[in-house]
């Protein structure tokens, strides 16, 4: 037998369509209210979901937060002196080294040839140099010899010329053997003084050579020295006592002449780097003071070098530590916040304490609570200096108003917020 099934009234079957039109209906409303409410969008928020600050006449003195990077003072690169073929790395950066530990060894055999070839030239020269001086002996030998024989025939016929005399008067010798003897004696008189001028001339050029050679030896010296120095420099050792912070040298690599090998940071040496933004690089000067806060401590900074390229919108500045001591247990690359003083004494401003509020609308409106504290409503200010803490407020609020100077994330379309308990 058949069962029958009945059917839902009219309404039964309208009625959950209806509910979830009129669902959709009343959200389309509560969404057209929201946006067109008067006074632009507003948005509901927990109150303790925002941070409350006040705005008060207070002292402020400028300064800025960075964040600075602890970087070595003194820097010592490693280069390769004469390129070569990396034949041991001796040591792995991130290690402390000490002055002239080897590091790095290379090979290079046309600078070993070369050295070789620099020394036979030296060996040459000086070989030179002994010859031309053992001839200048032996010449300086044969003249004293020949010398002394001519002196001697000198002598000689001088005395025979006083016995000639003597027997020219008795006519015991005849005119003719007088001139022959005469003659003999001028003869050598004039060699003698021939060869004493060959003796002077060759005296001078002999020592003209020996200069030179000297000197030509002197200078084939020095390069062998300098090949020499070149070639010892093909192991690389560390210049001073340091950290060696990089180290790019693999065994069989091939490495050319003046190649970057590493980077040696000497130790206990470090400064700050920090980049700031653009706006403040004509108010920030060298001598400029700051601090940062190391293990509870604080410790001063001055301002010792400024960058003025730009990149980035950002410059970049060095500061040293004005006691020497703070470096100690620093590390290079370590990050710190320091506070940059760009006054050196306070004044009197209309000020408010800094949030985040800033990073989404670059300080150019806030929120303001209403005497009730429950509505906030957007409103246009001009801010001015800032010191670590507080911003100086130019333009659009009073002493006495409170703000919403937490973060506005999803807030830009948004003119008044209701703060709900």
């Amino acid at each position: 037998m058949d069962t029958q099934i009945a059917r839902p009234s009219l309404a039964r079957r309208f009625a959950k369509p209806a509910i979830a039109a009129a669902i959709v209906i009343l959200a389309l409303a509560s969404a057209r209210a929201f946006q067109n409410a008067p006074g632009g969008k507003r948005l509901t928020l927990p109150a303790n979901s925002v941070q409350l600050a006040t705005v008060s006449q207070d002292s402020l003195a400028q300064s800025i937060s960075l964040r600075g990077t602890v970087v070595p003072r003194r820097t010592i690169y490693l280069d390769a002196i004469e390129g070569g073929r990396v034949e041991q790395r001796l040591v792995e950066p991130g290690i402390m080294v000490t002055q002239g530990q080897p590091l790095v060894v290379l090979s290079n055999s046309s600078l070993q040839l070369n050295v070789m070839s620099r020394e036979a030239d030296v060996a040459e020269q000086l070989n030179n140099l002994s010859n031309t001086r053992m001839a200048m002996d032996t010449e300086r030998l044969n003249i004293r010899t020949q010398l002394l024989e001519i002196d001697h025939q000198i002598r000689t016929l001088s005395r025979q010329i006083r016995q000639y005399e003597q027997l020219k008067a008795s006519d015991f010798i005849s005119t003719e053997a007088m001139e022959q003897i005469r003659d003999s004696l001028t003869y050598y008189q004039t060699r003698r003084e021939l060869v004493l001028a060959k003796q002077s001339q060759d005296k001078a050029l002999r020592e003209q050579q020996i200069r030179q050679l000297e000197e030509s030896t002197q200078m084939l010296t020095a390069n062998l020295q300098i090949a020499r120095q070149n070639l010892e420099g093909l192991t690389i050792t560390a210049p001073a006592d340091g950290f060696l912070s990089s180290l790019e040298a693999e065994q069989g690599e091939s490495k050319s002449r003046g190649a970057r090998l590493g980077q040696l940071d000497l130790s206990g040496d470090f400064k700050l780097s920090a980049l700031v933004d653009e706006f403040y690089l004509s108010q920030i000067a060298t001598g400029m003071g700051a601090w940062v806060e190391i293990d509870g401590q604080r410790r001063e900074l001055v301002v010792s070098k400024i960058s003025g390229r730009i990149s980035n919108s950002q410059f970049e500045i060095e500061l040293d530590f004005v006691d020497d001591s703070a470096e100690q247990g620093l590390r290079r690359g370590q990050t710190l916040s320091l506070v940059l003083m760009m006054e050196s004494e306070s004044s009197h401003a209309l000020v408010l304490p800094k949030g985040a509020f800033t990073h989404h609308t670059g300080g150019h409106w806030i929120f303001v609570l209403d005497a009730n504290g429950k509505t906030a409503t957007r409103r246009e200010i001009r801010l001015g200096r800032q010191s670590g803490s507080h911003l100086e407020v130019l333009s659009g609020l009073q002493s006495g108003d409170q703000v919403v100077i937490s973060s506005y994330q999803n807030l830009q379309d948004i003119q008044q917020l209701q703060l709900s308990q």
